[in-house]
């Protein structure tokens, strides 16, 4: 419109109408296609908040109207050339209007998640704070039959019996160490996180095949180790439950190593049914999403650029993370 009045000014206030629906659709296919580069540009990461479906419902208004203006141009109608000219403006404005109505949905959904992903913070804060109290409490009870089973070997070994006394000590330093720490990775945060979802899956009888590295190099924020590990593990311990329940066998595969200055944590686990991904998000049957610790580890893998690739059939749940 800015070409149009500046052309008209030009040449004294005569233009032809037709000269003006040229220019609408060279404007319009410039628009569509500076739409095809903010969708598919890496860059544009709160443009994947819309789904593809989304995207195409959008397009088909733009196509419509440059259709639109292509037949008007090529019509031979003079007397409907005001018409044409009413019509081409008002499309104008309803492109307009329904890209304002995008933009303002994209950042309706980026408030949404953050304020999902302050919640879900709050939440693993909450919980860090019971598992060290549960922890101090379990501590606590351990110290007190640690005194009475030391009172047992002091007697043991007054009244001479030393191999007794001898083996009793073996078991209890056996024991004092699976208890204090069942992995070791050289990083306190982890080891913390992983010993809790591990102790959590040794009492609800669920096996799990471990292949963990040295992480004391590892760059993640403390918080940011928790939301990785946790919610990823909780999702595997939960589907697990529900395998056990339905008399079947539960397995948990977990990797947790460096590789070429790479983090790289993998996670398999049994399910009793296959569930549908989308964007990277858990979908339901009845189309309602789940997964907000999901959105979570996106977000921290989006942090630091990279990559998060899930999967599932009828049997197993698959979750990869690259960083």
């Amino acid at each position: 419109m800015i070409d149009y009045v500046t052309v008209l000014l030009g040449r004294g206030g005569s233009i032809q109408e037709k000269w003006f629906l040229q220019a609408l659709i060279s404007k319009t296919v410039f628009i569509i296609l500076m739409l095809f580069i903010r969708r598919f540009s890496k860059t544009r990461k709160s443009c994947g908040l819309i789904t593809g479906k989304e995207w195409l419902q959008f397009f088909c208004v733009p196509v419509f109207t440059v259709v639109g203006f292509i037949l008007m141009f090529y019509s031979e109608n003079d007397d409907m050339q005001n018409v044409f000219l009413f019509l081409s403006v008002g499309l104008v404005a309803i492109n307009l209007i329904l890209m304002e109505f995008m933009q303002n949905t994209i950042e309706k959904e980026e408030r949404i998640k953050i304020a999902v992903l302050t919640e879900q913070n709050q939440k693993n804060r909450i919980a860090d704070y019971q598992d060290r109290e549960e922890i101090y409490e379990r501590q606590r009870r351990k110290m007190y039959d640690y005194k009475n089973q030391l009172s047992t070997i002091q007697t043991l070994i007054k009244n001479g019996h030393t191999d007794e006394a001898l083996s009793f000590t073996q078991k209890l330093t056996e024991s004092i160490a699976v208890e204090m720490s069942a992995i070791n990775t050289n990083h306190p945060v982890v080891n913390a996180v992983l010993n809790q979802k591990y102790r959590s899956m040794q009492e609800k009888h669920i096996a799990v095949i471990l292949k963990v590295g040295d992480l004391q190099e590892i760059c993640l924020e403390e918080e940011e180790i928790v939301i990785l590990l946790s919610n990823l593990l909780d999702n595997a311990i939960r589907e697990s439950e529900k395998v056990l329940k339905r008399n079947g066998k539960a397995v948990i595969h977990l990797k947790l190593e460096c590789e070429d200055h790479k983090l790289i944590f993998a996670v398999r686990n049994p399910v009793t049914e296959k569930v549908e991904i989308q964007n990277d998000a858990i979908k339901s049957k009845r189309g309602e999403h789940h997964g907000i610790g999901l959105l979570n580890v996106k977000a921290v893998v989006d942090k630091y650029g990279g990559d998060m690739v899930l999967s599932c059939d009828e049997n197993e749940f698959k979750a990869v993370v690259i960083l």
